[in-house]
């Protein structure tokens, strides 16, 4: 997996970042794996599947699958892809979270949501990871309560990575778009929607104009070493 780049997007259930981050990474070229093991499965089911019952869907470069697990010690399938994108939600899988280059805690600054994120998230973890690679995005900044009294709330220290995303309707409604539509662009997104998606970008590749594309097997290849299942 040396050229296989792994992100973790876990915290509040909206499907809306760790989708646009593929949007980013498609525009590379790259060939990506997005894996929805959030409870709502927000993200999955807003894909168009012909097959209702299928846990597998294809649109472009990238792979869409949901309930997946895979065992750090057998990850050998995500080497045919440049991207593997994990959207735990409150789902959080810690192997899969401790495999990761980059990890994007996702919140909001909704007192029952901070509650949800206290009873979920075993934070004392989260606090262990490299900050270089741990990122907080801030959703739906609005009125005068302040970055730093939600990471002292959660219980989180040391953080690098700050990006607050403030409520606007066009990103609203391009997340409704999507979960109507199953794609979405992200030219209507504000800039500081952006910036936290390129943020990731940059930290795993710089600023390369063009991101390596490995480009192994095919499309429809069957990933032996990805299992499914749902975890507690």
């Amino acid at each position: 997996m040396e050229n296989t780049k792994v992100i973790s997007v876990f915290g509040i259930e909206r499907a809306d970042y760790p989708y646009f981050l593929t949007k980013v990474f498609e525009k590379k070229k790259c060939r990506i794996l997005l894996i929805d093991n959030s409870c709502s499965h927000d993200l999955f089911l807003s894909q168009r599947r012909e097959d209702k019952e299928a846990d597998y869907v294809e649109h472009g470069t990238t792979i869409f699958m949901r309930n997946k697990y895979v065992e750090p010690e057998k990850a050998g399938a995500f080497e045919k892809f440049d991207i593997v994108i994990i959207y735990h939600g409150y789902n959080i899988d810690y192997d899969l979270l401790g495999m990761s280059d980059a990890v994007i805690l996702q919140t909001d600054f909704l007192p029952a949501n901070l509650q949800c994120l206290k009873e979920n998230v075993d934070m004392e973890y989260i606090n262990s990871i490299n900050k270089e690679s741990l990122f907080v995005v801030y959703r739906d900044k609005a009125g005068k309560v302040s970055e730093q009294y939600i990471l002292r709330h959660i219980g989180l220290t040391g953080i690098e990575n700050e990006y607050p995303i403030f409520f606007d309707e066009g990103n609203y409604n391009a997340y409704l778009s999507y979960c109507y539509n199953g794609t979405q662009d992200i030219r209507g997104l504000t800039p500081e929607f952006k910036s936290a998606l390129n943020a990731v970008k940059t930290f795993l590749f710089g600023n390369e104009k063009k991101l390596p594309s490995i480009k192994i097997g095919k499309a429809g290849e069957k990933n032996d070493h990805i299992g499914q299942g749902y975890r507690q």
